[in-house]
């Protein structure tokens, strides 16, 4: 007997005090949202809507369905994060939405959450907030064993999904596994390692070329370090070189 996984929520839609039940339901590789009308009160029927994920996704878990604050008309729109199967054999958790100003619209598929998944995640949008809307949060497996918490601050749409704390499951009593530190950012203009989400990050970059001194004692004996630093203004990338000696015999 095939096993179907199913997300269950009642949406503001519907013209009774009782609002629609809207579900996402796996489809083979597929996911579709499904719905009830329940202005009738009468148990049925369900009804099948647009497919969710687009013609080159192929779904490796189930999905996760909220409706969130956002939206312009008077239903506001459907968020939904579910696992997809990558081509080099990676899972990635990818977060779609439904724009409820017009029920027609196709889903969009919007930022990955993360592409280390290795189960499906739980989505909810908070009340850490950013103006006008509340941050979505995100608890998903990783494939080092472990629960990993992401945010999403939702003062601009196009922002990254931020990792911050993780936990293991297999303990007792759930503890804060110990973080990697980052050592350097290969990519943006600004460091989000530990933002919190207001006001403007920090600078990953410099503003001003960068350059190391000659090391003043060096030997012919030693170690020879390459690597590149990239600068704000102008926009260049510089190769760079730092000599570590090693002590005389």
């Amino acid at each position: 007997m095939a096993r179907a996984y199913v997300s269950l929520i009642q949406s503001d839609y519907g013209h009774s005090r009782h609002g629609d039940f809207e579900a996402v339901i796996e489809h083979g590789s597929e996911l579709w949202h499904w719905f009830r009308d329940n202005s009738l009160n009468d148990f049925g029927p369900w009804a099948r809507g647009p497919r969710i994920t687009g013609d080159h996704d192929s779904v490796a878990g189930p999905g996760c369905l909220i409706q969130s604050d956002y939206g312009t008309g008077p239903h506001k729109n459907f968020e939904v994060i579910v696992p997809l199967q990558l081509n080099d054999g990676a899972i990635e958790l990818r977060h779609f939405f439904h724009g409820n100003r017009d029920v027609r619209l196709p889903w969009a598929k919007a930022q990955f959450v993360t592409q280390s998944c290795a189960g499906p995640g739980a989505i909810i949008q908070s009340s850490f907030d950013s103006p006008g809307h509340g941050n979505f949060e995100v608890l998903v497996e990783e494939r080092r064993g472990a629960m990993v918490h992401y945010w999403h601050p939702n003062l601009h749409v196009e922002e990254s999904w931020i990792r911050t704390d993780c936990f293991d499951t297999l303990e007792p009593h759930p503890r804060l596994a110990d973080r990697a530190q980052k050592s350097v950012q290969l990519t943006g203009e600004f460091d989000r390692e530990g933002w919190n989400g207001t006001v403007t990050p920090e600078l990953a970059a410099m503003y001003w070329p960068y350059q190391i001194p000659q090391y003043a004692g060096a030997t012919d004996h030693g170690v020879q370090i390459y690597f590149t630093m990239s600068t704000w203004n102008p926009y260049q990338v510089m190769l760079m070189t730092l000599g570590i000696p090693t002590p005389l015999q």
